[in-house]
């Protein structure tokens, strides 16, 4: 019985490996079928895999260029009066070996033809990290008049005046009464990119939709 060990070990090895292979399987298939059922309630159409390259402003927004192995999946895309709408669950990687990590989280992209701003990022103020990154020159747009939004988030232009003129007080209003919600948001041209740096629950895209188009509509109002 002993010499059998090692290939019952072995065994069980592989069915544990196949067991959660299994399961990553289930779990991507029951998430696709959920994006499928929200797409059909936003009244948009479920695209599926796509290439990242197909995302608006690929070359410009900063998570299109972070890591590698990019790749989007769970796409749907639908329009909101003149707003074209994409939601995608975007991935990529990051480090080698051990270190390998990936980053997933669900994006909504609006692209309107109605909408042109400076490039502008926005996230939430991560408090050491963003201390030492000031005292080594990074940018953090602040507003004296607002110190509750200047302490909550980092921003960041390429047109220091031009965005704080893109940000009047009613848009800071928006992040700081959503500042548990973590919104990362970042524009170019006539496309924004809103995130939380997670993926949502398929359930949850009518409300990441809301609040994208609500900002793009202040913005649009500035």
């Amino acid at each position: 019985m002993e010499e059998y060990l090692p290939f019952l070990a072995i065994g069980g090895v592989i069915a544990l490996i196949a067991g959660i292979i299994y399961l990553v399987w289930l779990f991507d298939k029951k998430r696709t079928e959920a994006w499928q059922a929200s797409a059909s309630e936003l009244g948009y159409d479920f695209v599926g895999v796509i290439a990242p390259a197909s995302l608006p402003n690929i070359g410009r927004f900063k998570i299109f260029s972070k890591g590698s192995s990019r790749k989007a999946k769970n796409a749907v895309r639908g329009s909101e009066g003149p707003s074209q709408i994409t939601l995608t669950d975007y991935q990529y990687t990051t480090g080698h070996g051990k270190n390998r990590t990936t980053h997933s989280q669900t994006l909504c992209l609006v692209q309107s033809p109605e909408f042109s701003v400076p490039h502008c990022y926005l996230r939430p103020e991560v408090k050491l990290f963003d201390f030492l990154g000031k005292m080594f020159g990074g940018q953090d747009i602040n507003f004296a008049e607002d110190p509750e939004f200047s302490k909550g988030f980092v921003l960041q232009g390429d047109d220091e005046e031009a965005v704080r003129e893109l940000f009047q007080q009613q848009v800071r209003d928006f992040f700081v009464a959503n500042k548990k919600k973590n919104w990362q948001f970042e524009a170019s041209g006539d496309a924004v990119c809103f995130h939380n740096g997670r993926r949502i629950k398929p359930q949850e895209a009518s409300s990441l939709v809301a609040d994208a188009l609500e900002v793009v509509n202040l913005l649009r109002s500035c």
